[in-house]
């Protein structure tokens, strides 16, 4: 068995394939494969990371480098980043939002940067400052050299940090006159819109900023599913597979624009957030009732925010438009059926970062 390279070795291949840039390319491969066993894996990582810059930058063209470098950067980094960016109506409702909140003068913070076009936004509606975090270090790099690139980098700081780590005097010359957040999740919750807006507003804003978005819901209806006969296991070649079951999700992810989901019942809110009250949000449940106006065999699941009080994003499932954020889609745990006319009780429950809903029939 030959010996893995230790950290001096590794120093000394990557010397040695100075001037061969796929040769760079595999050995960066090798170290996030895990042969670098005397540095930890995200030291390990970095060193890779930076090896794919590299090798990019001198062999833009050779498409196995690339495929590599591509590969490896991307591996840390949700896809959904490429397709929000395409989301038109949500861009509109938080580009509005910012033009009306900024005033000249005004500074402001921005948490999760992604690919910072809500950082430029800020600036081409007149913030005289913004400061974006983002806790990804790739995507902070990305966001630099966006921003750079179009031509904002005299008004917009990306900080590759998380929000809890940010510090007036050190990260921001002072409190911020707005704050502007796109960690929404498909559950409103998941990406921590919560814990992240208890603790921003009293550390890092000043009193009475306006907040973007400033108000979310969690919306829900009853719902028939064409493919829910596909979300569970039964019999299979003659065998009994339901007790698999159990460790099957209790919702399923649907783009809303989805030809076999349908709404059959009338929507509701669920749970509602005022963010810009700056919580605390403790958890909570709740319980409300529905009406089914045709068959339903499940509840969905979808959410709301108000950007300011003239504009809103709210990806509910309809035909003829997308959405950057998916449905989640409850089948009755039952298998069961509502028919028009019947009452369906809808449970939910919150923490700070999750969200629980299951129904059934009273």
């Amino acid at each position: 068995m030959s010996q893995q390279p230790d950290v001096e070795n590794w120093d000394a291949l990557i010397t040695a394939a100075d001037g061969d840039p796929l040769a760079l390319a595999r050995l960066a491969d090798r170290m996030v494969d895990g042969e670098l066993p005397k540095l930890p894996v995200d030291a390990a990582t970095e060193k890779a990371r930076a090896l794919c810059y590299r090798v990019i930058t001198e062999a833009p063209d050779d498409v196995e480098v690339r495929a590599i470098a591509k590969s490896l950067l991307s591996e840390t980094v949700p896809q959904w980043h490429a397709t929000i960016i395409l989301d038109r109506a949500r861009n509109e409702a938080y580009d509005a939002a910012l033009q009306e909140a900024i005033k000249p003068g005004m500074r402001v913070l921005e948490v999760g940067a992604g690919t910072g076009i809500l950082a430029m936004m800020a600036a081409r509606a007149g913030a005289i400052e913004v400061i974006a975090c983002e806790s990804n270090p790739l995507i902070a790099e990305r966001a630099r050299a966006i921003v750079e690139a179009n031509g904002y980098a005299d008004r917009v700081k990306i900080i590759g940090k998380h929000s809890t780590e940010l510090r007036i005097g050190e990260d921001l010359s002072e409190p911020a006159d707005v704050f502007v957040s796109e960690i929404i999740s498909d559950s409103l919750i998941g990406e921590g819109m919560l814990p992240v807006t208890e603790d921003v507003m009293p550390r890092l804003l000043k009193p009475g900023a306006a907040i973007i978005p400033y108000r979310g819901a969690v919306r829900v209806a009853l719902a028939n599913y064409g493919g829910a006969s596909t979300l569970r296991m039964g019999t299979v070649d003659g065998f009994d597979l339901s007790l698999f079951n159990l460790l099957v999700a209790p919702s399923y992810a649907l783009a809303i624009e989805n030809p076999l989901l349908s709404l059959s019942s009338a929507a509701a809110d669920l749970f509602t957030f005022a963010f810009s009250d700056g919580g605390p949000f403790p958890g909570r449940h709740a319980q409300l009732t529905l009406r089914a106006k045709e068959r339903a065999n499940g509840v969905v699941q979808w959410v709301r925010i108000r950007t300011d009080a003239d504009s809103y994003y709210e990806n509910i499932p309809r035909t003829g438009e997308g959405s950057s954020w998916h449905a989640e889609f409850y089948p009755f745990a039952d298998g069961s059926i509502a028919e028009p006319g019947e009452d369906i009780v809808v449970n939910g429950s919150h923490g700070q970062t999750t969200l629980r809903i299951w129904a059934g029939k009273p």
